[in-house]
C-alpha cells in the first residue's frame, strides 16, 4: 500500500507548490531536489505513522462527484471514521498517461497552502540552506522515533 501511495503522488509539483513559485525559481535545481526528497521523507514517515488509526477496520468512505478542468481533477471524498464524518479532497493533474495527486485538503483546508505558509514565514527569518537543514532534522527525528517504537 505505501509504494502504491507514493508512487500515485506528483512529488516534484507538490515540492514547487509548498516553496512557492518565487522560491521554487530561486532555488531550481539541486536545492530543489534536496527539498523535495526531504518534504517527501518528512510526509510519508508523519503520515504513516497515523495509518493505523486511520485504518482501524471500521473506517468507510464515499467519492462524491469528481470534478474535471482540462487535465485536472478535484476527488472530494467522504470519510468516516468511527462514525465521524470528514472530508478529504485530492486535487490530481494527468501527467503523461497517470493522474497523479499533487495536493490534499481536509475539511477545506489546503495541505500545499498550509506548508507554502509555514515556509513563508520560515524563510523571512531565515535562509534555504536552513529550511533544509531543519527538514533533514524532523526527517532523523522521524526516523528515530519510528526506530524506538519498533523496539518496544
Amino acid at each position: 500500500a505505501r509504494d502504491t501511495i507514493e508512487n500515485s503522488m506528483d512529488w516534484e509539483k507538490i515540492a514547487q507548490m509548498c516553496l512557492g513559485p518565487k522560491q521554487a525559481k530561486k532555488n531550481a535545481g539541486k536545492n530543489l531536489e534536496s527539498f523535495r526528497n526531504l518534504l517527501k521523507d518528512v510526509v510519508i514517515r508523519t503520515a504513516y505513522t497515523r495509518l493505523d488509526k486511520f485504518w482501524d477496520g471500521n473506517t468507510k468512505y464515499q467519492f462524491e462527484p469528481i470534478e474535471f478542468k482540462g487535465n485536472t481533477a478535484r476527488v472530494p471524498t467522504k470519510f468516516f471514521v468511527k462514525g465521524e464524518p470528514f472530508m478529504l479532497e485530492y486535487y490530481l493533474a494527468k501527467k503523461g498517461e497517470n493522474w497523479l495527486i499533487y495536493d490534499i485538503s481536509y475539511e477545506e483546508v489546503r495541505y500545499s497552502t498550509n506548508i507554502s505558509q509555514q515556509i513563508e514565514s520560515f524563510l523571512r527569518e531565515g535562509d534555504f540552506t536552513t529550511l533544509l537543514s531543519k527538514l533533514k532534522k524532523r526527517r532523523d527525528d522521524l526516523i528515530e522515533a519510528t526506530s524506538k517504537s519498533k523496539k518496544t
